[in-house]
């Protein structure tokens, strides 16, 4: 069996790698359906009191991800944006480009932290109106090799809403940089 939960959030971004539109700063709704697999538990037979267990991750998208800027470590205007931006506004930032693909891996990365939702088959996540990425657990095992992600910090770096770390201090874009020249990609 499987659930299917639905969420949204709201956010700016741009997409530095490509030479159109979506170079520019610019907006979405993001429309994002998680899917969950699951199994009937013999000591408790109704399903759906799972569903209220998948709360917590509308929480954490309101928190995180609504109406933030969702920045690309990589970019070349990521630096100045953060450092105007990062006090006053909401910014996320990922150590690769703003692509619905890549936002879809943040998303599986932090949604299966959360209570450790392990059973996460499937991110649908809808970007336009007639466009959905549809990201899988093999999407997200090719990805993680292909990145090469490294630990966190020894500090275990635990990220406000803001995107500073409540254990050292330090900034998410801090964390990601050092990550990308830790690993030989300045």
């Amino acid at each position: 069996m499987k659930i299917e939960k639905k969420f949204r959030f709201y956010a700016a971004h741009r997409n530095e790698t490509i030479q159109d539109k979506c170079n520019s700063l610019h907006g979405h709704t993001y429309h994002v359906t998680c899917v969950f697999d699951v199994k009937r538990d013999p000591s408790n037979p109704s399903i759906s009191q799972l569903f209220s267990a998948y709360d917590v991750i509308e929480t954490h998208l309101k928190r995180r991800w609504d109406h933030a800027l969702l920045l690309s470590s990589v970019d070349p205007i990521a630096e100045d944006l953060y450092r105007i931006l990062g006090d006053t506004q909401r910014v996320v930032v990922i150590s690769r480009p703003t692509s619905v693909e890549n936002v879809c891996y943040e998303l599986w990365y932090e949604i299966t932290g959360l209570l450790q939702f392990t059973n996460l088959s499937e991110i649908r996540l809808q970007e336009t109106e007639t466009s959905v990425m549809i990201y899988t657990s093999a999407d997200y095992a090719e990805d993680t090799a292909a990145f090469n992600e490294l630990p966190p910090p020894p500090c275990e770096c635990v990220f406000d809403e803001k995107g500073i770390c409540v254990v050292c201090g330090g900034t998410e874009f801090q964390y990601r940089r050092r990550n990308r020249k830790n690993a030989g990609r300045n």
